[in-house]
């Protein structure tokens, strides 16, 4: 929605031209903001594997999810131009 894009928007306005997503797949409306707006989008999806940072990270559901969360999210960003 409008808060993803005036945040592409702000980051823009101050020089940037690419973001790294740090660990964390973003939302559509994120990717969409930075189609529009010509900034590049590198997207991560984990930081975590086998033994995470906290006692709840994403490692407790990597071995079972982490197929199905990249599939879904190159699946998502396959033709999107900031990507």
């Amino acid at each position: 929605g409008r808060a993803e894009e005036r945040r592409v928007e702000l980051l823009k306005a101050n020089g940037y031209n690419a973001i790294r997503t740090s660990h964390n797949p973003v939302s559509r409306a994120f990717v969409d903001a930075c189609n529009r707006l010509g900034v590049l989008l590198m997207e991560e999806a984990f930081d975590c594997w086998d033994a995470g940072k906290n006692s709840d990270d994403y490692h407790l559901f990597f071995e079972d999810w982490w197929q199905r969360d990249i599939a879904s999210m190159v699946l998502r960003d396959r033709n999107a131009p900031a990507i």
